[in-house]
């Protein structure tokens, strides 16, 4: 009977120290598991969120990247900047072959993971269109600064981040369209007000930009990012995606 008693206890307490974060990995990691995105045959995943675009990592890395960064799988997801924030500056593990996320690049990686996992609750074909039209909003938003700026590394890496923030955006329009409560009003003179405003925006800057007998230069620049404008303009097609495009803009080209 004294045996018993000794054994129980172990047991107890072998159960009680058993970490929490555990517990929590081992059900992210089965989200890696039901991931439908056909490994290859090196066991590697696609974790690019648009068709056009290969990004692989194996199975093995992704189980890896959640056990040491489990804000990838928040229940809840916070915006991907807010996620970057809350994770990948601590809690690094003393492993050498782990990713850096403190870089550009390292940061620029987390964002493409944090679409991936994003991308898995929200699913991948049901929102196909509304994630493709993001995106593409978003670039078009992120050329016209780049090309009034004269180029710059910021803009490069918004290339790669841009992902993260689509991803977040189709987030949000889920869970709009669960709780049907998006905006339907008419918003044609928002709209218009908008393109009026981003295109003085680039008119003001290209006066600014170019001197007196550069004219050539400025009309041909000023005939492609109109054209962005526009393209921008036939994408925003509810009050949804014209609060994403002003959001997005507003707070990342100022």
């Amino acid at each position: 009977m004294k045996h018993l008693s000794i054994l129980f206890v172990i047991l107890l307490i072998s159960a009680c120290t058993h970490p929490q974060k555990r517990k929590k990995v081992n059900s992210l990691v089965n989200i890696v598991k039901a991931d439908n995105t056909s490994p290859s045959i090196n066991d590697t995943i696609n974790i690019s969120t648009i068709k056009t675009d290969t990004i692989k990592y194996s199975k093995k890395e992704l189980k890896k990247i959640l056990y040491y960064d489990s804000e990838l799988g928040n229940k809840i997801p916070l915006s991907p900047d807010a996620t970057y924030n809350e994770g990948p500056l601590s809690n690094r593990p003393n492993d050498t072959s782990y990713i850096n996320y403190g870089s550009e690049n390292g940061m620029d990686n987390y964002y493409l993971l944090y679409a991936y996992f994003l991308m898995l609750k929200t699913g991948k074909e049901k929102y196909a269109d509304q994630r493709e039209k993001l995106i593409k909003m978003y670039q078009d938003i992120n050329f016209i600064y780049e090309q009034l700026a004269g180029g710059g590394t910021y803009f490069d890496h918004q290339q790669a981040r841009i992902f993260g923030y689509a991803e977040y955006s189709v987030y949000k329009y889920k869970y709009h369209e669960e709780n049907k409560d998006f905006k339907k009003y008419n918003v044609v003179k928002q709209k218009q007000l908008y393109i009026k405003l981003l295109k003085q925006h680039i008119d003001d800057e290209l006066n600014a930009i170019f001197f007196t007998g550069e004219e050539t230069q400025k009309l041909k620049l000023k005939k492609v990012l109109t054209e962005k404008a526009d393209d921008i303009d036939h994408l925003i097609t509810g009050y949804f995606y014209l609060d994403e495009a002003q959001e997005f803009q507003n707070s990342k080209y100022y």
